[in-house]
């Protein structure tokens, strides 16, 4: 999924094989401009993507919108919030999704539909969630922020959030969990 700063549509492209690839496109709410856009992921049998839009007369305030399809073809779009948190990655247990972004944002939900502030510190602005990976097998969240010292949190609910003294890096790292 690719659409610019300014563009009035989201465009993507589809592939039954890998080789051949068909365009496809779907139009933005009509008062909205793309400027910021996450990658695409599969998690729990939907592609997932989240946008932020600005107003159409280009001012940076704006809201943020999570993008789900079963098929990649037809797109349900939900409003996240009325900012834009610039989501940079996400991941999901089996039943719940937790993204990443910056200025201290971090949001989560059960449905794709209500989300609700998940940050790793709460009140804290001025530092970004690097990543946030979710590991079946110790049934957890893990989320590296560039704040604090690098910290790297875990959690189960994304609601508390315990630091990992041992997987502090300077700057905040990636992370890679199984």
């Amino acid at each position: 999924v690719v659409a610019s700063a300014r563009e009035t549509v989201i465009r993507w492209a589809t592939s039954p094989d890998g080789t051949t690839w068909t365009a496809q496109s779907q139009p933005l709410p009509a008062t909205y401009v793309t400027f910021q856009m996450s990658k695409v992921h599969f998690l729990n049998g939907k592609f997932i993507f989240f946008t932020c839009f600005g107003g159409g007369d280009g001012s940076v305030s704006g809201t943020t919108w999570c993008y789900f399809s079963e098929d990649g073809l037809t797109w349900t779009a939900n409003k996240v919030g009325d900012s834009r948190i610039n989501v940079g990655e996400f991941d999901a247990s089996p039943t719940l999704l937790v993204a990443a972004a910056g200025n201290g944002n971090q949001v989560a939900s059960t449905d794709l539909v209500t989300w609700v502030s998940r940050p790793v510190v709460v009140n804290g602005s001025g530092y970004d969630h690097n990543d946030v990976t979710y590991s079946p097998s110790a049934g957890k969240f893990f989320s590296s922020i560039n704040g604090f010292g690098g910290a790297t949190y875990s959690s189960t609910d994304a609601v508390t959030w315990t630091v990992i003294p041992s997987a502090t890096t300077p700057g905040g790292g990636y992370l890679e969990a199984g």
